[in-house]
């Protein structure tokens, strides 16, 4: 599902475009006929919850290409992506200089070039 805040002009243009073409040829995908069943549908997508066929019954061969799709990436260790606390005290130092250097230059300071640049 698209996000309206972060489309562009001519993708959403082109998006109403194709859909006021298939609301006058009442070609229209289901999801919009039933807005109800296809926000449930996606809601138990987005919580993972199983997969059911179109009488009630549950899908073994949806549920394990599901499961095949997901268990395909490598688990990550819990803390490989944090930052030790002295990372997070360097780069608060950086952030502080590049918001200082800003405002000097607002102010028509001249400011050094090194300022809040980080050196590995």
């Amino acid at each position: 599902m698209l996000n309206p805040e972060t489309v562009s002009k001519p993708k959403m243009k082109d998006l109403f475009r194709t859909f006021v073409e298939d609301w006058n040829t009442v070609t229209l995908p289901k999801k919009y006929y039933d807005l109800a069943a296809h926000e449930r549908k996606m809601q138990s997508i987005a919580l993972g919850e199983t997969l059911l066929l179109q009488d009630g019954q549950y899908d073994f061969r949806a549920d394990e290409a599901a499961h095949a799709r997901g268990s395909k990436q490598p688990a990550k260790k819990v803390g490989d992506d944090l930052l030790s606390q002295q990372a997070l005290v360097e780069l608060r130092r950086i952030q502080r200089e590049r918001d200082e250097g800003v405002q000097m230059k607002k102010r028509g300071l001249a400011t050094k070039q090194s300022l809040g640049v980080r050196y590995e």
